[in-house]
This record gives C-alpha cells, structure tokens and sequence, in this order.
C-alpha cells in the first residue's frame, strides 16, 4: 500500500501526471496568471467566474480565458485562450472539463484496480492491444516499428475492476541516438512502477527475440515481482489462406506458438492469444489483467480516460501521418510542436484553429517534406486535417510549417523541450 500510495504521487507530480483527485483553491492574486489558474478544480473555477459575474459554462480552458480577459491579466493581452490552452497541458492536467478528476470514491466490494505496464519489443501491437482494452484509439498506431514514443497513460474502467495502463515505446537494447535512450527510460519506468505487467510478442517473433525481450523486462523487476501477463497477438492471421505457405509452415498453428511463447516467458502466468486489429479475446485479456491485481479502490474517477492534454494528441496525429506517407530516415527524424491550439465556434459548430510545426534534423529532410510546389506538405496537412477532425469532432483549420532543429534527436535541452525526460 505504501508503495502504491508513492507510485500515485510519483505519476502526479512528474511531467506526465494525472490530475489529483481533490485540488484545494489557492488565493489568487490581483491579476492572476494562466498557471495559478490551472491548478484549480473546475468547480473552483466556476465560483471565481460567479464572483466576477462571467458565465460559468464550457471547458476548463473557456473559464480560464474568461478569468484572465475579466482580471486584464498580462497573458489575456496576448491570447487568453492559447495561455489558458497552454498552461493547462504545462500542469498536466487534461480538458475538457469532464477529465477533471473528483474526490475519492466509496470501495467496492470485491473491486480491483492497479498499474499494468504494457512492455514488447518495437511492431509487435503494443499501441493496437492498449487501444482494444481502452475501447478508443488513443494510442497512434502504423505499421512502422518505434510509433510510440511516450509513455501514455489509459484508464479502463469496469464494473469490477480499473485498468490504469500505461503505454510503452518498444524495447530498444541498442538505442542509436539521445532521443531512443529517453524512450527507453519511459518502458523501463513503465515495467518499474507495474503492479502487473502486460508482455505483447506475436505469432511471427521467433523464440530468440521473445527471450531476449523478456529478460530485458525481468532485469528492471524488483525482488517482490509482479505477475506478468503475455498477449499473443495477431492470432487472426492464422485463418487459412491469410498467409502464405512459407510463412504459415513458420509459424505453425495457434498451440505451436502458443507453446513457443511459454517456453519463451517461463514465469509468466499466463499466455492469452489477442488481436489487437480485430479485437478478438480482449475481454478475456481484460479479465487475466483484473485478476492479477490487487483488492482496491478506484485509483481514478471512473470517467478519468488519459493524462494527456488533447494538444499531446494533436502532436501525435500529425506525426502518425508523416509516419504513414513518408519513408525510410525522415518519420524518424521528425518531431511535431504544437504552437497554437484554439477551440471555438463558428456558424453555431465547433471549431478549432491548431498552428504546427514539424521539426526536422536536417536541410534534405525539410526538402523532402516539402514536397514538390509544396505537394507533400499540402497532402500531409489534408490528411492530418481529416484524422483531426475525427478525434476532435469539430471543424479543424490547421496550418503546418516545417522548420529545421539541427540533430535535435541528439540534444539534451531540445528533448526536455518536446517532452522527453532524462
């Protein structure tokens, strides 16, 4: 319990935290600025809004710019809605409104609840599978090695049990540059802090590669270890004529390889065939999670779904599609920044206006991002447009620029800037 209650304040107070569940109202002062103001609760919020007679209607970041353009406050000058935006993602607390977690709730009898960590090697579905037991795609997803880049926090909730999990890049032992060493941090915080461990491997990892990624997990294992729990996923191709003769001969049936990956994962306790594209066997991977957890309390309000703030999102959309429509170094080199993220209304609908700009290593690659008269940058925007406009529900009008951040990828102050930590 001890250790449980250190984890909680650990997630919440380091770069990627959740909200606490009960934020006490601090005294504002004359000209309160955007980060005094995002501490507070969303109740607290409404009765400072109450008391300078604005309405008390919207997200998070709508009362914030309503406080800051009422007090004059030095930020409101500028852009209230972007400092308000802004200082919200710098707290690390997510908006909307409803995200704002609330005081703790009564037990549960019979309730389970705890942290999984979601390890594996790089393209094996470790986004896809975390994307299923959470019901949303949070989660970016290719079908290139190394999307994930963050570690990301997913809450499942069920009527007997709460799934905190927690998203990883892929195992990397030899990482390359700065950039894969501070990836390689988040899994092993990740497989650290676990009160369960979710190992993803698939039908076509062969037994060598399982084992080495399986014992580069338990070397991070404290002496007391946690239950390990291993999805095998991309069981769906093993339906007759959905590989080819040399590869289904490989891989065998679903008992060979079920057979393959327990030999490969000794101490875990139990393998459970998944897919995570078609979602087939997730509830009962849900159920092996659940029962490997401790009796609990909800650790987040049953409505908490992730830590991140939507402008995280945003970044992580845009740089999915370079992923999918640019090749080789150049998905690899990039890194998007977020400069502008502003929600309104237009003509009655939701409207948001995002500024952006991807960040690359080198002259060539901003070349080739470019594109052409502009074509390659102008068919990434139309296609990040069209993902955004799905995951925010809103009309989107976005404008990206490209810029060149000379080997960012190996630069210590540049990467504490993007989010990665040391």
């Amino acid at each position: 319990m001890v250790a449980r209650l250190a984890l909680l304040l650990v997630l919440r107070c380091s770069a990627w935290h959740a909200p606490t569940r009960v934020r006490y109202m601090r005294p504002l002062s004359a000209a309160p600025d955007a980060e005094a103001l995002a501490e507070l609760r969303v109740p607290d919020l409404k009765d400072q809004c109450r008391a300078l007679g604005l309405p008390v209607s919207g997200t998070k970041a709508v009362l914030i710019e309503r406080i800051l353009e009422a007090d004059g406050a030095p930020a409101a000058t500028a852009d209230a809605a972007d400092a308000a935006a802004a200082a919200i993602d710098d707290a690390g607390v997510a908006h909307p409104a409803e995200l704002e977690a609330t005081a703790p709730l009564a037990p549960k009898t019979g309730f389970r609840a705890g942290f999984v960590g979601v390890v594996g090697s790089p393209n094996v579905g470790k986004s896809t599978i975390t994307n299923a037991l959470l019901g949303e795609d949070l989660c970016v997803t290719t079908s290139k090695a190394q999307t994930t880049r963050h570690r990301i926090l997913g809450v499942v909730t069920a009527d007997a049990y709460q799934l905190v999990l927690s998203d990883t890049p892929g195992i990397l032992e030899r990482p390359a540059y700065e950039l894969q060493e501070r990836m390689m941090v988040a899994a092993k915080a990740a497989a650290r802090d676990a009160e369960c461990l979710l190992f993803v491997t698939d039908i076509f990892q062969d037994e060598e590669e399982v084992r080495d990624a399986y014992a580069w997990m338990e070397e991070l294992l404290p002496a007391q270890r946690p239950p390990v729990v291993v999805a095998l996923n991309k069981v769906d191709l093993l339906e007759e004529g959905l590989l080819g003769d040399r590869a289904a001969s490989r891989v065998g049936t679903l008992e060979d390889c079920v057979e393959r990956t327990k030999a490969s994962c000794p101490a875990a306790c139990a393998v459970v065939p998944v897919s995570g594209l078609a979602r087939d066997n997730i509830d009962d991977l849900a159920q092996t999670l659940a029962s490997n957890l401790p009796p609990s309390n909800y650790l987040y309000d049953p409505d908490f779904f992730t830590d991140r703030p939507q402008r995280f999102f945003v970044g992580e959309i845009i740089r999915e599609q370079i992923l999918e429509q640019f090749s080789k170094e150049i998905p690899y080199s990039c890194e998007v920044r977020v400069d502008r993220f502003k929600e309104r209304t237009k003509d009655g609908r939701p409207f948001v206006a995002i500024d952006a700009v991807v960040l690359v290593a080198r002259d060539s690659q901003k070349g080739i991002l470019i594109g052409k008269r502009g074509r390659g940058i102008r068919d990434l925007g139309t296609a990040a447009r069209r993902r955004l406009e799905d995951f925010l529900g809103a009309k989107v009008h976005l404008a990206l620029r490209v810029k060149v951040s000379k080997e960012w990828r190996s630069d210590d102050a540049k990467l504490r800037q993007m989010g990665y930590p040391s």
